[in-house]
Parts: C-alpha cells; structure tokens; sequence
C-alpha cells in the first residue's frame, strides 16, 4: 500500500526538560513552516504512558532533531534513551538519508555518537534557513512538502542569554515608502508582525458638519491630543497569523470554509471574545519581547483614527480625493477580501500603515460614545466597572410587559452586549464608507448569543445586520500598558 503523502511532515524534537523554553520556540517555528512537530507538552495526553508514546513517536517521525544544549550533553535519563533510540532507527534508513539532525542551541561539544551528522548552530544568523533546506531535502524524497519557508535572515530560537532581554526578538528596524509618506516610515517587528510608529501630539479628529459626506456620529471636527507614542499592525491580522495562535493554544473558531486558500488575507468573522483571548495569548507568550512598559492591544479609536489619516485631517489614508485604485472597497468590484499590502504603498497612510480603507472592518477597544472625543470619558477604559454606560441598546426598543396592576408600561431597554467601535469599512462599503473618519458601531457578543437575544425578545433579524459584522477582522498596536486614567 503506498505511503500517504497528503500529510505533513513529521519532526521529532528530541531535548532534555531544561530548554524547554527554547524548543517551544523551535516547535512554533517548525509549525509555523507546516511542519508537524512532536512535542511531549503538546502531543501527549492526559493518561496515556509516556514510556510508550515516545518510542512510537520517535518510530513514525520523517526527521528527528536532537537539540543539543550544554544541559543535555551532560543529562542522564530519559533523553540518552531518546536518542539511542534515534539511532537504532537511523541503522536501518538508507545510506545518505537525512534522518537525525543535530541542532546546537549554543555553542557546545557534540557528543561522539551524532556527531557524523552535520549539525545546524540554531543561534546562527541563517540557521533557520539551513534547517528548513535539509528538512525540505527529507520531504522530497518521502513525496511530501514544506508549505513555505522562512525569510532568508531567519534564525532559530537560541539558548543564549540576550544583553536586552526586551528587545531579543525584535528584527532590525527597516525604512518602508508610502505614497502618502514618500520620505520613509520605520518598520519595527514584535511576534513576526510588522508595525509601523505613530508619534506622540495633536491630530485633527473627526468630520465638519458642513461635510456632505459626513454622518452626525463623526461631527463635530475637533483636534485632539495623544500624549504617547504607539505603533500600530502595518496590516490587520491574516488568517496565516491567527491560525497560529488557534494551532498553539488549540482554540475554537469558526473560521469560513476557504480560509486554508486566502491564509495572507486578513481573518474575518472575528468576535470580541476572539480578539481578547488572542491578545491575552500574544502578551503572555511575547509581551517580554516589547519595551518596558508597552503591551499589546487593541488600538483606541482615537489611535486608529490617527494611524489611518495623520495630522492634517484628510478624508482617506492617501489624501482627500478618492481613487478605488488605492483600496479594496465596493467601487474596486471584487467583492471579496485581498492578501494584506494587495495597495501598498500606493493607498497606505502618511505613517505607512496599509488596508486602513476598505477590505474588512476593524475592531477598537472605545466604546461608542458621541463626539467631541475624550480618553478620559470612559471610553477608552472597558473595565472600568461603569458597564451600563457602555452597552449598546438600539434607540426606542424596550421590553413591555404587565406590572403588578396589570397595566401593559415600558420596562429596560434590551441590551446587545457592549457597543464599541468598527473602523475601515469592508470590500462591501463605497468610497464614503471607507474614509478615515466613518465610524459603525458592533455587538461584543457571539453571533448565537445575539440572534438568542433577538428570537427572545421577537426582534427583527435586521439587528443582527445593524450590529454584528461577519466581515469583520483586527488589527494591533503597541502602546503604554495604561492609557488613561481614572
């Protein structure tokens, strides 16, 4: 029966307890390339007998990486174990056949019975490269394939100490040029996500009144402060960078059928609760990696504003006249999401952050709350224990019903949740829809939840259209931890 090669490759990670913290990095790397990588913290259940489960992992794998470390050179147990049994399995593969592959953590002596197998020195500038080459090489010959690879200056996870723990995994910054911004804008990479500064000081906020374009929930125009510098996503979050998060911490979502096809556009159907598990996942795993102080967030309305239109209060991101070249909305008629940077540079902001028009809507942590704007109204601080003022209730709907006289009066108004704010528009919105300034408004609750609420109250389903988003995605920042005050 011919081997099944519509799978992904199989690694073993073979490692002593004490770099555990490492080869949890290299076991994301490895996903991250498609590669199915065997994990004992990952892989093993509850119950099952660790003394079997090895030895039958270790026999199905393709390549098996023993990482060696100044720890596990001098390490008795069960990873000497591991790796005899490595061998006992590399006897009986054909000769010349990438099988066993020693990975140095940091520099160390290679024990004398791998040491025929040239190693990879993970804490070299290329080491991711040269692993994903020889682990491509294995894949071939078995029929199978690497998704993809790894940027040509990727390095693999090191045991080294870093001078600047905070900084260790940040890539040298790079200059990008945008149309809006053809002098340059800094690109600064956190958790292999691009984002783009934003500096502290005024920008302009908002629509005139006399805007024939503008609704009244985006009026009155009004310059307003932000005190801090930020740095926001260059991109909303793709389905390539949430399936990494939902692989690692095996999350439930419910992602659209195609997804695996269109894994660089951005994720869509994403709800509150999705968004604040991702970054609570994002903080605990990278937060160490940011400069002190900062985490990662979602951006304020006030900071996405910004981002998207600079100081000068142009309408989109690119400047006050509208070209359906430059974005992915309504008048482009594609009528479905692009891979993120599908218009950069031509329709990105004066700071050179891209899709801030059109493609999908935007979650902000502000509630909805009308204009002047103000950080310190509230808004911006969702545990803030005032949650009445935050929900959203649709205007004039109430629950009747009979008081204790039989009387038939008005009681609570229903409530969808917490409202808070949507920007971008989507591929679905025309050329007003997608201006910086337009501004929507989106349940935090789950789509079961809302459509209960409606059936239970014998509400129209167009509230569901008016309040939930299916198009709906998001995009991060990195600002200072607490950004208002009581």
């Amino acid at each position: 029966m011919p081997e099944d090669t519509d799978r992904p490759m199989r690694v073993f990670l073979c490692h002593t307890s004490k770099d555990k913290s490492v080869i949890r990095k290299l076991y994301r790397f490895l996903r991250k390339n498609g590669i199915d990588a065997w994990l004992d913290e990952e892989k093993l259940l509850a119950g099952q007998d660790w003394q079997i489960e090895i030895p039958k992992a270790l026999k199905e794998s393709d390549a098996i990486l023993v990482c060696l470390s100044n720890n596990s050179i001098t390490k008795e147990g069960f990873v000497q174990k591991e790796i005899k049994y490595a061998l006992d399995i590399a006897d009986e593969k054909p000769e010349g056949t990438i099988f066993i592959i020693p990975v140095l953590l940091e520099n160390c002596e290679v024990p004398e019975r791998i040491a025929r197998w040239h190693w990879v020195e993970a804490f070299s500038e290329r080491g991711g490269e040269k692993l994903i080459r020889s682990l491509s090489r294995r894949a071939e010959t078995l029929g199978l394939t690497i998704s993809r690879a790894p940027l040509p200056d990727a390095a693999l996870p090191s045991a080294r100490k870093s001078p600047a723990p905070q900084t260790a995994s940040q890539k040298t910054p790079q200059v990008i040029f945008s149309a809006a911004n053809p002098n340059g804008v800094t690109v600064q990479t956190w958790a292999d996500i691009e984002f783009v500064k934003v500096p502290a000081g005024k920008f302009i906020m908002g629509s005139k009144l006399t805007d024939d374009q503008a609704e009244e929930r985006e009026t009155p125009r009004h310059p307003l402060e932000i005190p801090y510098e930020y740095w926001i996503g260059r991109f909303p979050i793709t389905n390539r960078q949430f399936a990494e998060y939902v692989e690692w911490t095996h999350y439930y979502f419910n992602w659209d059928k195609d997804w695996k096809s269109k894994l660089d556009e951005p994720v869509t159907n994403i709800r509150w609760n999705d968004v604040q598990n991702y970054l609570k996942w994002i903080n605990a795993t990278f937060g160490k990696d940011l400069p002190q102080g900062m985490s990662f967030n979602l951006p304020t309305e006030a900071e996405w504003e910004k981002a998207a239109r600079g100081t000068d209060g142009r309408e989109w991101p690119w400047g006050n006249e509208f070209d359906k070249s430059r974005c992915n909305s309504q008048e482009g008629g594609l009528k479905h999401t692009t891979p993120v940077g599908a218009y950069s540079p031509r329709g990105d902001s004066p700071y050179g952050a891209a899709d801030m028009a059109g493609n999908v809507w935007e979650w902000t942590r502000s509630a909805y709350r009308l204009y002047p704007y103000s950080m310190t109204d509230g808004r911006e601080y969702l545990d803030s224990g005032k949650e009445n003022d935050l929900m959203l209730t649709p205007p004039d709907y109430y629950v009747y019903g009979y008081d204790e006289d039989g009387y038939y009066r008005k009681a609570d108004p229903v409530a969808f949740g917490k409202g808070l704010v949507v920007r971008g528009g989507s591929f679905s919105q025309n050329a007003r829809e997608v201006r910086s300034t337009f501004r929507r408004v989106s349940s935090t609750l789950s789509a079961h939840e809302f459509s209960t609420l409606l059936k239970q109250n014998n509400m129209a389903d167009t509230y569901l259209d008016t309040y939930y988003y299916k198009l709906q995605g998001f995009r991060i920042v990195v600002h200072p931890k607490r950004i208002v005050t009581d």
